[in-house]
């Protein structure tokens, strides 16, 4: 069956221009975005400046606040080591806050390479 006996056009105008009326149109052929190795990377390396900023590029907004949310705790915990270390007085609040300083670095770290694969893999 083509498309012209169920009443839908084409899919966009080049491809309106490109066939007649009584003429079939394959979907197949229509134009596709480029979704290759070099926008891959470019998101990535969105990612890797800014965490988050290759999924907002893809279109996964929510998903890059999230994560950028969670990567900015991360860091927060990791200071709040710091601080902790520098002002506690007996060793228990300093191994403690040097457990939160190192749960803060190790969350910071997975959480932006686990967004730079992300925004390689595009949420797949």
């Amino acid at each position: 069956m083509s498309i012209n006996a169920v009443g839908y056009s084409p899919v966009n105008y080049s491809q309106a221009k490109k066939y007649s009326k009584n003429q079939n149109v394959s979907f197949a052929a229509a134009e596709k975005p480029a979704s290759g190795k070099g926008q891959k990377l470019a998101k990535s390396f969105c990612s890797l400046i800014m965490t988050g900023l290759g999924q907002m590029c893809d279109g996964r907004v929510k998903t890059g606040f999230k994560q950028l949310g969670a990567y900015i705790g991360f860091a927060f915990l990791t200071s709040a080591g710091y601080v902790g270390n520098i002002v506690a007085n007996t060793k228990a609040g300093k191994a403690a806050s040097l457990v939160a300083m190192v749960a803060g670095a190790i969350g910071s770290v997975a959480t932006k390479i686990h967004t730079v694969v992300d925004a390689y893999k595009g949420g797949k």
